[in-house]
């Protein structure tokens, strides 16, 4: 934050040097510009880089048996539910 200040003012006080007609101020002033250009050019690109470097989640691999098992109780809580639906529907009766 302090170092974001200092080149603020930097670049105040060169702007204001380079209004006055200070040929000087007047380079400086446009190499502190082209050197923030730079470094947001960088920050943009390291940016995209790390929301591509980040791997999608892979799914989660499941064996034979832990299928036939996320299978089976898928099934039986279908069973139950439609279970509970006939047991409603008689009381309802």
């Amino acid at each position: 934050m302090a170092r974001d200040q200092l080149r603020a003012r930097q670049l105040q006080q060169a702007y204001q040097a380079a209004e006055g007609g200070n040929v000087g101020a007047m380079r400086f002033f446009d190499q502190l510009v082209e050197k923030n250009d730079l470094m947001l050019a960088e920050a943009r690109v390291d940016r995209a880089a790390n929301k591509q470097s980040e791997p999608a989640p892979k799914p989660e691999r499941l064996g034979k048996k832990e299928m036939d098992k996320k299978a089976a109780q898928a099934a039986e809580q279908r069973l139950l539910e439609q279970i509970q639906g006939e047991a409603d529907a008689a009381r309802r009766h």
